[in-house]
This record gives C-alpha cells, structure tokens and sequence, in this order.
C-alpha cells in the first residue's frame, strides 16, 4: 500500500499569482442567429484546415498553455512520479485476458512487462478439452494430458506503434475459417481507422487496405468477404460497403447509404451468424435491414421502416427475429416473428414500468436480459422454453456489471465483467444448466489492496423537483470527515449513458491520501430507467445540473465536506455537466476537472458540418432551426454563460485531433475564462498535440495524464509536503515508459 499523505504544507507560495497564464488574442467575429447577435472573440482559434491543424497562431497559443502547465507543476516533479509510480505499481504488467472460445480455438490477449500494447493469441483447442472452472483464474487452457497447447501471436500492438506517438488497434476479427484477422488502426487520435487484413497461416499482410473506416470489419459466410461502414467528409458513416480480399478498392459494393445527415449507419453479424445486419440509428429512431451472410451480393432487404420516436434492436436464430422495441412502452419489450412473416410481431417478454429492457443476447439456448431496476444495471436469463426469468445474484450492493458478446453461439454459459467501488475488476461465467457463477479472474494489484480499509455506501439526494438522485461514495477508514474534507465527485449525465460504482486502482492515490470519491448518478444517464435519460435531454437538460448541485448540497449537509471543498470532473457531455453547473454555483466548488468538455455547445450546434451536430439534434435541439431551441442551449452552454465571477480552480484537457469534441471547444472556453475571471484560481489547459478524445494510447502514457490532474488536485488543497518539491522538469517521468 501507499502510505497516506494527511500533513498539508503551507510555507510554499502558490505559484500561479506570480506565474499569470497566457492571453489569447481577441478578434471579431459575430453572427446573427434568429435576430439575436453572437460575439465570439475567439472563434480564430478553429483552424477552418480541421483535422489538420496548420495555424502557428493557434499552435503557439496551444503550446504556451501546456508551456504554462509545466511552468506551474514542473518543480512538483517528485510528486508527479510517485503518483505515476503508485498508479503503475497497481497494474499487473505481465497479464493474460481470459480466452475466448471460437471454435477450434481460444482467442486471448497478453500484456507482457514494460510494454503498452496488448499481444494478441490463439491456442488450439481439442473439442475434447477441459477448461478449469473451479476459483480465480488466469485463463490458461490445458488439454486433458495437463499440457498447455502451443500459442500463436495474431498480432502484436507493440510493434505497430513503433515510432508512432499515438496507436489505437480496434475491433479484431477473424474470418469464419479463422485464417484471415482484420483489424483496424489509427495513428492520430482521429478515429479514422484504415482496416488490414493478416494472413494467419503465413504471417504476411495482405495488400488490401480499407482507408477511412469506423474501424471495423464484419465477415461474410465465405471467408472472403467482409463489410464495412465508410466515413464521409464529415466523419460520419453513412455507407456500408462489401469488399471481396484481393480485388480493388475501387470495386467495392455501395450495400447501403444513409441520406439523412441525422442518422448514422453500422453493420454487424446476427447471433447466429446467418445474417448481415445495417443499422440506421439517431439518439431515438432507428431502422434496420439485412441480407444473408451467405450470400454477400443479394441486395439488403428493410426490416422495418423508421417512424419518428421509434428505436429498436433486431437479432435472429431459430428461424425467428427478434425485437427489443418501444413501440407501446418507453422501457421497451421484446418481440418475435418468424422469417416468412417478419411484420408478425409476437410479445415475449413484455414491457415493465420499473424495469428498462437495454439489451437482449441471444445464445442457441438461453436469452441474456440486461435490464436497468433500482438504479442498477442486472442481468436475467431467460429460457423460453419454459418461460422463466432467472436474475443473477451479484455479490455487492451497487457495481458494474456488463454481459459479454459470446464467444460461440452454442456456449452454455455466458460471461460477464464485474467490479464494484471497492472489489477490483472480475470475469465472472454463469453456466446455465449448473445455475453457478465462477470467478474465471480476480484481478490482481501487484502493490496491494485490502478492501476492509474502505467504505464504500450508495445514498440519494433529494433534487428541486422531489425526485432522488443516487450517489454512490467510497472513502479510506481513516479518513475524517468535515467541512474541510476534499471530495472529488464525478458525473457524467447525457445519451443515456449511466457511470456504474465501478473500481479504479488510480483512485486509490486520492483516497490514500484523504479524498472522499462520489458519483453523482444524475437524470441524462439510464441509471433509472428510461424515463431517467428522458428527464435529462432537451428541454429537460438543466436537471442533470440541478441533480449534481443537490448532490453536492446533500453530502455537505450529511458531512462528507463542506462548500468550496467540493471538485466536480466530467468528461466529454460530462465536461459539459460539470462547466454548465459552475457556471450556476461558482463559490460551491473547490475545483472542475474537464476532460475534452463539450463547453461551446452553441456554436458546435449552430454547425452543422461537424462530425456528430445533425446526429445530435435529438439530445439538445437544433438552435438554427428552432428559436426557443436556441435560447435554451445558450441559458446553459458554458462557453457563454462566462461572466466576471470568481470561478473555481479549473484544470481542461483537449485532444488536437479529436473529432467528437474539436480541441478549440475547451481551448476557447480557457481563453474567455482567463481573459473575464475575477479571481486568481488556477486556470489549466493541457492539450495532447498527438491524441484526440481518449488522449493517450498508451496504458503507462495515460498514467501520466491523470498523474497530472491528482497532482493538480494537491495542489489545490494544498496538500503537499516538502519532499513532493524538486528541480523544475518539462519532463518528470521515468524514461521507460516511453513509446
């Protein structure tokens, strides 16, 4: 264990009064939207060649904020590395996943010591083997002699980002004979992934590149097809198209293109694999059509014709699709109808109020429901034959939980990911005919932990409106709860998405070191139910912000920490959330950690041409079309709500290729900030010139990252000590975790 830092120092000057960060020049620029005028003085630092960014003005700007991070933190350099030598030292370096069966093989992955990148193997698997089922597991197969059967490097990730600052692999495939992997890369952070294809026999590449990708591919029946979802200019995919290996580019099959710029396009394989499934989706409509898996040249036949408000899911086997749908119910049900009558919808499971259906997996004898009841995500199993829905008992009273896509479509068992606040990471299998969960991992921290030196508890706040709001904490035994104690509360709140108690051995750094760590469970996610994320879009928005002030409220009133010790941090939507909430109750909160924060949501939605705007008109409004949507969206957009308060210390992050939200969105809401504050509040951009929305790729580079923001955090509170102070260093972390 670390040992926990209580001692605050105070004989260190605060150096951001002498060290005033950089001014970004200001220029007009204004629009009129619905007779009302827009000034925007820093408009100039979207570089209009996006994604490329060529600007010396705008990359001198950006480099004089990260100049300014070092500036501030860089004597702080002995305590940068020990919280990236704490958080490293929890990671289990040499690590096997657990295998995936597919067919004749086992399919895993491997991190090995020192390394960033996954490996990616097979082993060959008897039909006769045994696998071990019995306590924690690293996953390994034996045969029925002992022997573990040999491996076989699929591809090593390592090597691809050899030379390369940044490198996502994504979405791994293997042909139905398992002779051929695709995968798709990217090495900018841009999310434009290029597909390859590796000869798994002979090890060679295949001349065949897919440019311009969503970075996955879906293979046809014949192992030689494969289809996959193009980007247009605008970084959206809105065509799916089938390649056959080793013919040209240029020859490809326009399967399916999607018009309206509101809608994006996917392609997937059905349970059991026999058909080619094209989805059309915005956040509330969707539309699905298909074609046989064999017979990749058959032109694409519609399922169901969108109609407004209408979303559902559409899988196969047994002759029979299946439906998970809304169309009575905004909690969804789940339908059946048979190949020869697909419009002949017959109820199988039926919607419930209190029970929000998310998704439905379907093996060749089971049926796996995740649902959403009581703020939690639970997982049923539902076996038609007799009609029975069995729930799965899980060990702690709030977690995370999600169902894995099966390996095979005959497996009787089906696998599951689990952790909660204070019970590190597990992969869990119920076997159906046994009735038993198995823990095949428990993962492991190298460095130790005891899970009885912290608490962990799930309370509610109550919001303006009455309803409650979930909250879930975890804090170290020892630490003393007061008006003073820090408390880093976390929210997301946007698309549905809910943030389940889940484990972080990065965490443990801040706990050790006398935080207290919540989650703000606020409408705009699912956590609920349905209903929950309906309550927290459009014309509902502000609720998500309402619903973090009265969490925060209620654990000052119950003691955890009082005003002004408060740090709010969200990501994304969530950099949105936590902005938008400032901006109504500055002087509640200590600090705002915002990590790539959709801030300038006006103007990204006043633009049509970005990437995720159209498709985005379900969650906010669309402000160019729509008056009142307008006025909304500016009531609440962080970036315009700016005026001369004091603000709480602020730490932003940006990704300079990130195409979900641009990098001038967080780097001009800094900008306004700096130049209108009242206070003298430290004021942090870091932007990653060689990453985009996840930041780095690396597992030890992002270390490094958050390693920045903790160290940010005790600076704050002034929680140092002498020895957390050291030469000034551009650079403080250990070489070795270099790419």
């Amino acid at each position: 264990m670390t040992t926990r830092h209580s001692e605050t120092s105070t004989d260190h000057p605060h150096p951001w009064t002498q060290k005033p960060g950089p001014r970004a020049m200001r220029r007009d620029h204004r629009v009129t939207v619905h007779g009302q005028t827009l000034e925007d003085p820093y408009h100039w630092l979207r570089d209009p060649a996006f994604p490329e960014v060529k600007d010396p003005e705008i990359l001198a700007y950006l480099t004089a904020e990260n100049d300014y991070l070092t500036e501030i933190m860089g004597d702080l350099a002995p305590l940068r590395r020990q919280i990236y030598g704490e958080m490293k030292g929890r990671l289990q370096e040499d690590d096997d996943s657990v295998p995936v069966r597919k067919g004749p093989f086992s399919y895993f992955h491997r991190y090995a010591k020192g390394q960033q990148y996954p490996i990616h193997y097979r082993r060959a698997v008897d039909a006769e083997v045994l696998e071990a089922a019995d306590g924690p597991q690293t996953g390994a197969v034996q045969d029925r002699t002992g022997e573990t059967p040999e491996e076989t490097c699929l591809l090593d990730e390592n090597l691809l980002a050899e030379g390369q600052a940044f490198c996502d692999v994504h979405a791994l495939s293997v042909s139905q004979d398992h002779k051929i992997l695709a995968y798709g890369v990217d090495f900018e952070g841009s999310e434009r992934y290029e597909i390859c294809f590796k000869d798994l026999e002979s090890g060679v590449l295949h001349a065949d590149r897919l440019p311009d990708t969503a970075g996955y591919a879906v293979w046809a029946a014949d192992h030689a097809h494969v289809f996959y979802a193009k980007l247009d200019d605008h970084h959206r995919p809105t065509r799916i198209y089938c390649h056959k290996l080793g013919s040209p580019l240029a020859n490809d099959r326009l399967v399916y293109e999607e018009k309206d710029p509101t809608f994006w396009v996917s392609v997937r394989k059905s349970a059991d694999e026999t058909l080619i499934l094209i989805e059309s989706q915005d956040k509330d409509t969707a539309e699905t059509s298909w074609l046989p898996a064999d017979r990749p040249q058959d032109p694409v036949t519609l399922f169901r014709a969108r109609e407004t408000g209408h979303d559902y899911d559409l899988d196969h086997r047994h002759g029979q699709f299946y439906v998970r749908t809304n169309d009575q119910h905004e909690n969804f049900r789940l339908v059946t109808a048979p190949d020869a009558a697909p419009e002949a919808w017959q109820e199988r499971i039926p919607a419930q109020d209190h029970v929000y259906l998310q998704d439905v997996l379907l093996l060749q004898d089971r049926i796996v429901l995740v649902v959403r009841e009581g703020g939690l995500r639970h997982i049923w199993v539902y076996d038609e034959a007799t009609d029975k829905q069995q729930p799965l008992a899980l060990p702690d009273a709030a977690y995370r939980v999600a169902a894995l896509k099966p390996g095979m479509f005959t497996q009787s068992y089906i696998r599951l990911s689990y952790s909660a606040l204070g019970r590190p990471d597990q992969v869990l299998d119920y076997d159906f005919l046994a009735e038993t969960l198995t823990v095949r991992k428990q993962r492991e921290i190298p460095s130790g932990f005891d899970p009885d030196l912290y608490i962990t508890e799930r309370q509610g706040a109550t919001a303006p409106d009455g309803v409650t709001v979930p909250v879930s904490l975890i804090r170290h035994k020892d630490t003393v709860l007061g008006p003073e104690t820090p408390l880093y509360l976390y929210v997301y709140g946007a698309y549905g998405h809910s943030i389940d108690p889940y484990f972080s051995s990065n965490r443990l750094s801040l706990l050790e070191r006398g935080f207290v760590f919540a989650i703000a469970h606020v409408r705009g996610g699912s956590d609920k139910g349905r209903w929950w994320y309906e309550n927290g879009k459009m014309e509902h928005k502000t609720n998500s912000f309402t619903d973090l002030i009265a969490v925060a409220e209620h654990l000052i009133a119950q003691g955890y920490s009082g005003a002004g010790q408060i740090t709010i941090s969200g990501g994304s939507a969530g950099g949105m959330t936590v902005g938008a909430t400032m901006a109504l109750r500055p002087a509640l909160f200590k600090a705002v950690v915002a990590a790539v924060p959709f801030v300038d949501v006006l103007n990204t939605m006043l633009d049509a041409s970005l990437p995720l705007t159209p498709g985005e008109y379900t969650e906010w409004g669309n402000p160019e079309a729509d008056p009142e949507v307008f006025e909304r969206i500016r009531s609440y957009s962080p970036y315009d709500q700016i005026k001369a308060l004091a603000y709480p210390h602020i730490f932003a992050s940006a990704g300079l290729s990130d195409p979900r939200v641009t990098y001038w969105e967080p780097a001009k809401w800094v900008a306004k900030l700096r130049a209108t504050k009242t206070d003298e509040n430290l004021l942090l951009l870091r932007t990653n010139m060689e990453a985009g929305h996840g930041g780095a790729s690396g597992r030890f580079e992002s270390l490094k990252e958050l390693a920045d923001e903790f160290t940010f955090l005790l600076l704050i509170y002034g929680k140092l000590q002498k020895e957390d102070f050291g030469p000034c260093e551009a650079d403080p972390y250990p070489k070795e975790a270099a790419l």
